[in-house]
Parts: structure tokens; sequence; C-alpha cells
């Protein structure tokens, strides 16, 4: 039980070898905390592909198509002065939905 009296300073009742004790105790906690130890697998980098032709290569059409899909804002890109960069992870997920399928014939092709 805690009372604050008007000079903002708290007047506990609990004794002071509980109070001791509950301090260890959480020193201990926080001591456990920082000594465990780093995960096993930390999770990995994402994967850069710089340029049109490394992300062609990624997913398997041609560097004038990711141009056509990065001016049509269909796959995310970033800039780094004045090239381009993919991550893989997202041009997979951008492309998953089906609307790109490289390397099959489109339209009323015959094939």
């Amino acid at each position: 039980m805690a009372i604050e009296n008007l000079s903002g300073v708290v007047i506990s009742t609990i004794p002071i070898p509980d109070l001791i004790n509950m301090i260890a105790d959480e020193l201990e906690r926080r001591a456990a905390i920082r000594s465990a130890p780093p995960p096993d697998n930390p999770p990995p980098e994402p994967k850069r592909l710089y340029g049109y032709k490394a992300a062609a290569e990624h997913i398997g059409c041609t560097p004038q198509e990711i141009g056509k899909l990065r001016k049509s804002e269909k796959i995310r890109y970033y800039t780094l002065g004045t090239r381009y960069y993919f991550y893989a992870h997202e041009l997979d997920s951008d492309l998953r939905g089906g609307k790109h399928r490289f390397g099959e014939l489109r339209g009323k092709r015959k094939k």
C-alpha cells in the first residue's frame, strides 16, 4: 500500500527486507534477459537485385519486361543514385498474383 503526500513523495508500508528482495528479484530478471543468447538463426538479409538484368534473371524474363513492369508500377523498385534495385522477395510477391506468367503465350497467338 502506498500513500502519496502533498510534496509528491511516496510513502510505502512495505517492510525493508521485502523491498530488498523485490529489488534483487528485478535485478536478477534483467540480468537474465541481458545474458540470454542471441537467436540461433537471425532473419536473413533481404536479397537485393541491382539493375534490370539481375531482376530479369530472378523471375525469368527480359530486362525490357522489367522496365515495362516498373514503369506501369506493377512491381516495387528503389533507386540508389541513378540505378534501380529490387528486392527478390518483393518481386516474387508482386508477381505471384498470376497476372504475369513469363514464358507462356498470351492473347490469340497459336501455340
